[in-house]
Order: structure tokens, then sequence, then C-alpha cells
């Protein structure tokens, strides 16, 4: 262990805290005395002890009986009170550096502090019978030990954090009880429901509390609605509600500043405003989701599930189905700049569908393999595809048919770019080259500089690079 000076910037002090005789006997929690910075109390499986400092030497006194007690946290009531947790669900009440009692937690609703003489040698013998076993479970842990000015708190069972108010300078009564609420996820794992921390606020009237959910819980600790014999509430998620596991799927829309993400494990489409930073909506399915597409006007949405690919009218609080479409497990889809159009992607076709009466306008077919990207051109009336085989093609919007093709042998294309006149197309591959077609004449650009941020299926490259005018410009490509 060691103790530094903060204002110094230097250790002061160190004590090697093992035991040699047992190797499994490891610190895990150390708890410092909130009025002697030289006085402090750490523990552990099969270890604990009181530390003092003096003269820059740490000793220890008082009880330190801890052969059979599986320490998981610690916390001081005051200078003089500390209360242990142990991993078999029991508290153990120190005063002054001696044991003063053993509470099982599965059976006390109230603690006086205040006990007699004769009930401190059964405490101290019963140390020696609890049961230490290392593979004892999670819920049965008396875990994140946190006392404030009006009781202490801390996470018992599955789900469950326990508080008990403070009466009197000895009592404790049991106030109330919070369950962490349900996180829907393809994967249920019950360990994510693990309390890994809790604390207070400075008014000491709010408990927050974080698990292996990525969610900030809190609960209210204080008021009329706590009864003495509680029945259990749910912990409120402070902030925004985050998605669980990657995000599959982002669409930004075009004329507002909103967009909206899908997530892969937790099921969940969410509309997000990117101004004021707070989440707009939050819609839960059963069914998983394969990809999404915002409306140029953010009033419309297109998600991909499993069995239909469906068209969303955006209410205030809720997505409302108004279509749906044949097309299973639809991964990419697109709305064109107007909105009046869709394209989607259907294996190695793509189908194009008006917004307005949902009717099929045609059927792209040529590729030979899974279709990777769509870009749709700024006036609407030209799209191109890129197919995981490699080739390029470029669509009439007004016939259905191909009007170009391109095809670069020997390199994989991640995702295509149109230039404002739609008279250059420019791709990038994994040789890290820039490529510049027209009039099929292919010009390849050297990077000066590039940055490769890699997030599970997508891509982000941020690129440098000189155009033949010396300008140098800034590129970004956005690759599924």
């Amino acid at each position: 262990m060691l103790f530094y000076n903060w204002e110094k910037g230097k250790v002061e002090s160190s004590i090697k805290v093992g035991i040699p005789q047992n190797p499994s006997a490891i610190v895990e929690v150390l708890a410092c005395n909130p009025s002697d910075a030289g006085v402090l109390a750490l523990g552990g499986l099969y270890t604990f002890k009181f530390l003092t400092l003096s003269d820059t030497v740490w000793r220890p006194y008082g009880f330190s009986k801890a052969d059979n007690i599986l320490t998981c946290s610690m916390t001081w009531l005051n200078s003089d009170r500390l209360l242990l947790g142990t991993k078999d669900g029991k508290i153990l009440y120190l005063e002054n550096g001696d044991l003063k009692n053993i509470y099982k937690m599965t059976d006390t609703v109230f603690m006086n502090l205040k006990i007699r003489e004769e009930y401190v040698i059964q405490a101290t013998s019963s140390v020696t019978t609890m049961d230490a076993k290392e593979d004892i479970l999670w819920e049965n842990n008396i875990r994140c030990l946190i006392a404030f000015q009006r009781g202490f708190a801390y996470a018992f069972g599955s789900r469950t954090i326990i508080v008990f108010e403070k009466e009197g300078p000895h009592k404790y009564t049991k106030r109330n009880i919070y369950i962490i609420p349900t996180q829907i996820s393809k994967q249920e794992n019950e360990d994510l429901y693990q309390v890994n921390s809790m604390n207070v606020n400075l008014s000491s009237d709010r408990l927050l509390i974080t698990t292996g959910w990525p969610q900030l819980f809190y609960a209210k600790l204080w008021g009329p609605d706590l009864n003495v014999d509680p029945e259990p509430q749910e912990l409120k998620i402070m902030g925004q509600a985050w998605h669980f596991g990657p995000i599959s799927d982002l669409s930004v829309c075009a004329w507002k500043s909103t967009f909206m993400t899908c997530g892969e494990l937790d099921h969940s489409v969410r509309l997000w405003d990117f101004e004021s930073e707070r989440l707009i909506l939050h819609k839960q399915y059963t069914e998983d989701i394969c990809g999404i597409a915002l409306h140029p006007t953010g009033l419309f949405c297109l998600i991909g599930f499993s069995d239909k690919l469906r068209f969303m009218s955006i209410l205030i609080d809720d997505l409302l189905p108004m279509e749906e479409f044949s097309i299973r497990c639809c991964k990419t889809v697109k709305f064109s700049h107007g909105g009046h159009f869709f394209a989607a992607v259907n294996g190695n076709i793509v189908q194009i569908y008006c917004t307005i009466g949902f009717t099929s306008n045609f059927i792209l077919k040529g590729h030979t393999n899974r279709v990777k990207t769509l870009l749709w051109s700024q006036t609407d009336t030209k799209l191109l595809t890129l197919g995981a085989e490699g080739t390029i093609y470029q669509w009439d919007m007004t016939t259905g048919r191909r009007s170009a093709e391109i095809i670069l042998k020997g390199i994989v294309l991640h995702d295509i770019a149109l230039s404002a006149d739609e008279q250059i197309t420019y791709c990038i591959a994994d040789d890290n080259n820039i490529y510049e077609i027209k009039d099929n004449t292919v010009i390849t650009y050297n990077l000066i500089f590039l940055q490769l941020y890699k997030q599970k299926q997508k891509i982000i490259w941020y690129i440098v690079h000189i155009r033949r005018d010396n300008i140098v410009s800034l590129m970004q490509i956005c690759i599924p």
C-alpha cells in the first residue's frame, strides 16, 4: 500500500499488506477514516486490519482475526465506527478498533449499535465459524457499502439496493429497498445487474448507482412515500437512455438537427437531437433491427426488421407503421435527397419505391453479389450502387436502366462518393488510395495523411489529399 501526499506529489510512506502464509489473502478494499488521514482500514479475501500512521510507519491495531472473513466492502459511519460487508451476506460492526457485533442482513431490519458487553464475546467467536467460500455467488455479497449523514446503503441480492436510516446516535432502521429496472437485450446476462459502485450527492438526498449496463441509475432517498415496511421501488435512469452493445446503423436527417440510431443487441431505435444533445424518442422492439433510414424531413423513417421493411411515421412519443414491404433483413436502405423515393437492397438487387403511393418504380438487377452501398446524386436523377464483387453501377432514375459501370480489378472497394456536378466518381479501397474516375479514366491520389478508426463493422476514414490544383481538402467517407 502506498500513501501519497498529493500536495507535494510524492509517496510519504508504504507498507506491505499481503500475507506470505496465505497467497489467497488479497487486499481489495480500502477505507480512509473521515476525520484522521493517519487511520484506515483495509480488507479482502481472508484479510482485514486497522492501520494507524506514526512517524511515516504504518502499524496495525485493534481487531485483526480475519482468517475466515471474505471482505468485499467497507465504510466508516464516523471517526470511530466502521461497517464491514462480507461475501456471505453479513455486516460486521467495529468500534474503536474492536469487533462489536455481526449482523446477518437477510434477517436484519433494525440495528442498535449500543449493545451490551456480553454480546462482544459471542460476536468475536462467531467470526471463526463464518462461511469462507470463495465461490459464493455475487448475489450474496454485501457490496458497495456507503455511509452518509442520515444512514447508509449497500447492494445485496439480485438487482437490490437497501437503505438504512439513522434514528438517533446508535439506531438504524431498514427504510427502503430499490431495484434495478429490467433492461432489454438479445443476450440475457444476470451479471450485468451487479452493482459496481454507489455514491450520494452533496445534499445526501439522491443515491447514484452504476452496474454492468451502460446507464447511470439514481434513487430519491427521502420522501413522504417511504415506509417502515418498504415496498421495492425501481431506480430511475439519470440523463439519456443509452444503447447497450454496438450501434448497428445510423441515419442523419438532412433538414433538421436530428439523427436516428438502432442497437444490435438491445432491439431499440432512438431519435436524437445533436444540437440540444438529448434523446427525443425511444422505441423498443422484440425482434432484430437490421437497418434504418431517416427521411430528409425528419417526419418518417424506414426500419428493416428480420421479416419485413417498414415505413414509419415519427410521432411525438411513438413510431407508427404506415406501410410494409416484403424485404427480409434489409441492412442497406436510403431515401433520395428529395424524399420522394427510397432505394432498398434485397440481396443482389435494389428496389426503388415511391414514398407517396408506396408503389414499386424499378427493380435494379445486375450485381452478382450483395449490394454494399447506395448513393443518390444531388438531383436524384442518378443512383450509384456498389456490390461486394467490386463493381459500381450507375442507374438512370428516369428509366431505371443502367447508364454506366465501373470495374476496378485487383482491389476491394469500400465506399463511393459523387461530385456535385455528377461527373466524377470517387472510390476508396483497401490499399489506402482514392480513385477518381471520369470518362473511363482512373486517377489515383496518394494520401499524405490518413487516420483509420475502426469500430466493429464501421470504418471512418479522415483523409487529407492534394488535388491537381494544389488545393488541400478534407474528405470524410463513412464505410459500412
